[in-house]
């Protein structure tokens, strides 16, 4: 009889893997955890690729250019298909965390952190130049990571997690 093994409980600072092709990966990592869902964390994408048979020192990974920033959910990490490598801190002045507008009553919004801590009333201002957050498939995040390589048509959906 064989047993299934337990889902993988990622954590931030997990280094992962993100297939793009059987010969290519790409690495992210978990930036930050949204809020207390417990499911829904910051990513991020580096931007290099690497052979899938090439051994990259987990360090080299990390000090890589961030290419991608996006809020999802964890289910490709706790199912194994994107196999953690190792962990390290989040050098987190590296990345450019956004503001949100969050709506709270009928036009009424506030302006609240990456985190979802509320911050202030959100000003008109804010309210047309601020987006809402939005949670992202992982396989969304993968499906850009394959792009940016070349590796899968570049979509308009994918702007918003370019960093600059």
């Amino acid at each position: 009889m064989s047993s299934v093994p337990a889902p993988l409980s990622p954590a931030v600072g997990d280094v992962f893997e993100v297939p793009l092709s059987d010969s290519l990966v790409a690495h992210g990592q978990v930036a930050a955890a949204y809020r207390t869902s417990g499911g829904h964390f910051y990513l991020i994408g580096f931007r290099s690729a690497f052979r899938v048979d090439e051994r990259v020192d987990i360090e080299t990974i990390v000090k890589d250019r961030i290419a991608l920033l996006a809020l999802s959910m964890d289910p490709l990490l706790r199912i194994g298909h994107w196999p953690i490598v190792g962990s390290r801190p989040v050098d987190e002045q590296r990345i450019p965390w956004p503001s949100y507008k969050v709506a709270i009553a009928p036009d009424t919004y506030v302006v609240e952190d990456y985190l979802g801590h509320r911050q202030r009333t959100a000003t008109a201002k804010n309210i047309a130049a601020l987006r809402s957050p939005t949670v992202i498939a992982p396989i969304r995040f993968q499906n850009a990571m394959k792009a940016l390589h070349g590796l899968g048509e570049w979509l308009r959906e994918y702007d918003d997690l370019v960093v600059p």
